[in-house]
């Protein structure tokens, strides 16, 4: 059986968050910027190595990061990938040849790819719940608040 409760928060994120209790002995890996694999659409390797760049720029990507984001970059490529053959086939119902209607097999994809790009998401700190929960300090010499800089805002 697996474990109970919520996962623990990485040490990294109760920093952040102030908290009194952490592992102090915890692995603290160096910084390190991870590319997407080139196998992406461009469009889905444009918008990861922006994220990718983000990250970095927050001090929330490592050297040991590189396979939970490469999971994230897969999962988005395969979410991008339905997205695209969802909207060529017609939809989220397709007809059989008697006319039934049946659930397009893209669109169940579509579905269980962005379950696993969120699951990554949560991973990084990038939903609004997850940020919700994280005070990112201002490093010196910065003018932007840290979450704008993941967001984007201008």
């Amino acid at each position: 059986m697996g474990a109970r409760g919520p996962a623990p928060k990485p040490t990294a994120i109760k920093e952040i968050e102030g908290g009194r209790t952490y592992n102090k002995s915890e692995a603290k890996p160096a910084l390190m910027l991870h590319d997407p694999p080139n196998n992406l659409t461009p469009t889905a390797r444009a918008a990861l190595v922006d994220v990718a760049e983000r990250l970095h720029r927050l001090h929330l990507m490592t050297e040991i990061d590189g396979p939970a984001f490469h999971k994230l970059c897969q999962a988005w490529a395969d979410y991008d990938e339905a997205c695209s053959q969802l909207e060529k086939t017609g939809g989220v119902m397709l007809h059989t040849d008697k006319g039934n209607p049946v659930p397009n097999p893209w669109a169940v994809r579509k579905e269980r790819a962005w379950e696993q790009v969120f699951k990554m998401l949560l991973q990084f700190g990038m939903t609004p719940a997850s940020r919700s929960r994280i005070e990112i300090q201002q490093h010196h010499g910065e003018s932007r608040d840290a979450m704008e800089e993941l967001l984007g805002d201008e």
